[in-house]
């Protein structure tokens, strides 16, 4: 007498043997603690990021006129004082604050939270910005860009973590990216906080600065990505098992 087994039965059995296979595979790396995503790659380019952290960026059409290692909230950031040789008159001087990545395991966390109570910054009119750029028609980069209000005065600010081939103002962005990129090339995404500040009048509209500070923030995003973010080629072959 034979014994028939109906389809969905024999689909969990399928299942369990599966599971059962899969779980012998793993017992030793679960023994051994060798799990994949316990030792995650490290960062490449992480020479590259440190020189940021002590030499800044150049960036097309501006001038540095002073630059300095600040501190804020116990990290170090590069500041830079920017001119352009050619000024408007809604964008002569910025300032440029950069936060590369310090170590292979530091995640962009809390860099807004310390710059906005390092500066104090009432912020208003906060909007999404999306970045041009001046070598691609598709650059992914979404900036924060809002009025930040102090006692000392009235600034526009844009702020995004800067990476190999986009951005994002959202720390979350990045972790997705980043976890994209270990599956996929495994290596890991490299990022660097950019904050570009200018002053602006009091209550003024922030749409008259949008288009400025865009291309301003389009430059600084094209010299890190063609410097320190630069993707490894290695990525595009694959990297060896």
């Amino acid at each position: 007498m034979s014994l028939k087994l109906s389809p969905q039965l024999t689909k969990g059995l399928l299942i369990a043997v599966l599971a059962v296979l899969v779980a012998i595979a793993a017992l030793p790396n679960y023994v051994g603690g060798n799990w994949p995503w316990t030792k995650p790659p490290e960062v490449q380019r992480i020479e590259q990021l440190k020189a940021v952290s002590e030499a800044g960026v150049s960036i097309a059409n501006w001038q540095t006129v002073q630059s300095q290692t600040v501190e804020i909230s116990g990290h170090d950031w590069f500041l830079m004082e920017l001119q352009s040789p050619n000024p408007t008159p809604l964008l002569a001087t910025a300032t440029l604050l950069l936060r590369p990545q310090p170590w292979h395991t530091e995640q962009p966390e809390v860099e807004w939270i310390d710059l906005m109570g390092s500066q104090g910054w009432q912020i208003e009119s906060p909007q999404s910005l999306r970045l041009s750029s001046p070598t691609t028609d598709d650059l992914a980069v979404q900036a924060r860009f809002f009025r930040g209000r102090n006692e000392r005065g009235t600034f526009a600010v844009l702020q995004w973590y800067a990476w190999s081939d986009g951005g994002h103002y959202s720390p979350s962005h990045w972790f997705v990216a980043d976890q994209i990129k270990q599956w996929r090339d495994r290596q890991r995404l490299p990022w660097v906080a950019v904050c570009l500040i200018t002053a602006m009048e009091p209550l003024s509209s922030l749409e008259p600065y949008e288009a400025s500070m865009s291309d301003l923030a389009s430059q600084v995003q094209a010299s890190l990505q063609s410097g320190p973010l630069a993707s490894n080629l290695l990525s595009l072959f694959g990297t060896p098992a």
